[in-house]
């Protein structure tokens, strides 16, 4: 027995030991969780796919299992003991589920027949353990916390790029089992599923990366659910598990396989959006932000502060590939920006850039990068921007005198976006069609670019700053051309 199979029959041994000891006796009158002897896998759901499957690319994760000694489920009991018996099975046999039915159809989107064995997939539950009646509703939170641990160790076993997460409550266990917080708050589950937070990588036991999806469940609730109450349809799920696909293929998520990567004010908004790109690509993700987080905590304005940041990231890895100068100054005018504030919006949009290049210059790795968050305000102004507009100017030369000093060691970069919605709005009207390209930008439209000229892909371009602003800055506005007026009163353009 290899190493893998001993840990995981330890495991289920350890898993079936611990259940008699949670539920005191009390005639099932109480919704409660025991072990099916029957059971011979961490799960029954693993009869079908994971029986021996150690090394599987995906890990699919139910909530829990139904009773299994009801009538209902006895032909996949009939099933379990064929297997537990050496014989041939089929997990399917008489179970013709809408849930089932549905998996099948979109594990076929991955490329994989589910009705057959596949060595890729482990089937499992979060929770280990099977109700003593009825086979939804009344789920418990304090199930997760008993079993989160377990869950985790299979997880480290197995060592899966993707974890496929049935429903909300699955998605949030796997989470907390791994100790990685939600991205943001999860209001709207279908918001979530179809936002750029999903997927979120963990990190296992060896170092690798995993990612997380949010899914809907595939059952006749949760595909309604998924469908905001509409129909029982596929089509959105489909289209959730097509966006799997990337992460299966090892050379697509590795692109920055192991690279350090130094971001300013990554906890928020762009920044954040930049960081889960680059650890969706296998990164070693370095931020420093003033909000609280899992994260360096610290002023990017205190010298101190940046030498302390600089050194903790050089004694951990040794190196940096890429520095993301990102961290936003203070936004204050003429009227109100005090001498000490724009002193300090200076600070952080300029003299914080200037000062880690400067302390990471001896560490950066051959191909190395640095990019500069800059602002199509580096170009043109509304009234009142002086402090934010000063900084943006200045980090968009001092992109091009980095450029040329760390000449044939780092390139320098810097982009300018325009109208970024970090809530991911979708505009419609006037908002929307002001821009040429006929949207608002959001984060992504930032990282991407960023991910692009961190990338060999840009070995060619430093020095340059890049405009992303939907074309707004092109375009001439003229009052009374192309249904531009200007109220004289206001001085506004409407």
């Amino acid at each position: 027995m290899d190493t893998k199979q001993r840990k995981y029959r330890d495991l289920i041994e350890r898993v079936k030991a611990s259940y008699p000891a949670r539920n005191p006796s009390d005639g099932g009158k109480e919704l409660r969780l025991y072990w099916c002897d029957n059971c011979k896998e961490i799960n029954l759901w693993t009869y079908w796919q994971g029986k021996g499957n150690l090394d599987a690319k995906i890990l699919l994760v139910g909530q829990d299992w139904g009773c299994p000694w009801d009538d209902a489920s006895q032909p996949t009991m009939d099933e379990v003991r064929k297997a537990n018996e050496g014989r041939a099975y089929d997990y399917l046999h008489n179970n013709p589920s809408p849930t089932d039915a549905n998996l099948t159809r979109l594990f076929s989107e991955l490329g994989y027949d589910i009705t057959k064995p596949c060595s890729d997939l482990f089937f499992t539950n979060f929770v280990l353990g099977y109700r003593n009646k009825g086979t939804s509703g009344g789920y418990k939170k304090a199930w997760e916390k008993h079993d989160k641990g377990y869950f985790k160790e299979l997880t480290d076993i197995i060592q899966p790029r993707v974890i496929l997460c049935l429903g909300k409550s699955t998605f949030e266990g796997v989470l907390s089992a791994f100790g990685a917080k939600l991205p943001c708050s999860i209001t709207d589950y279908n918001a979530f599923i179809e936002s750029t937070h999903n997927p979120v990588p963990v990190t296992l036991e060896n170092g690798s990366t995993a990612y997380v999806f949010a899914l809907a469940h595939c059952g006749a609730m949760g595909t309604l659910n998924r469908n905001r109450k509409k129909s029982t349809d596929l089509t959105n799920q489909i289209e959730d598990w097509r966006k799997v696909i990337p992460y299966l293929r090892k050379e697509n998520t590795g692109m920055f396989q192991d690279k350090v990567i130094v971001i300013t004010g990554g906890a928020n908004g762009i920044g954040k959006c930049i960081a889960e790109e680059f650890q969706k690509n296998g990164a070693h993700v370095c931020v420093i932000d003033r909000a609280e987080g899992d994260h360096y905590v610290g002023d990017l304005a205190d010298k101190v502060t940046l030498e302390d940041f600089a050194q903790r990231v050089i004694e951990k890895y040794g190196r940096v590939d890429v520095l993301v100068n990102n961290a936003p100054p203070l936004f204050l005018g003429l009227n109100e920006c005090t001498y000490e504030q724009f002193q300090q919006s200076m600070a952080i949009g300029v003299t914080a850039p200037f000062y880690l290049s400067k302390l990471f210059a001896p560490y950066f790795a051959l191909g190395a990068s640095i990019i500069n968050i800059s602002s199509s305000r580096d170009r043109m102004s509304q009234p009142q921007s002086e402090s934010y507009t000063a900084a943006k100017g200045g980090i968009s030369a001092l992109t091009h005198a980095l450029a040329v000093s760390f000449a044939g060691k780092v390139r320098v970069n810097s982009i300018s976006p325009g109208w970024i919605d970090t809530a991911y709005t979708v505009y419609e009207g006037p908002d929307a069609i002001q821009q040429p390209a006929g949207r608002v930008g959001n984060p992504l439209d930032i990282a991407n670019m960023v991910l692009f000229l961190a990338s060999d892909k840009a070995g060619f371009i430093t020095g340059e700053n890049i405009c992303i602003d939907g074309g707004q800055t092109r375009l001439m506005i003229y009052h009374g051309d192309n249904g531009w007026t200007l109220n004289p009163c206001s001085g506004n353009i409407v």
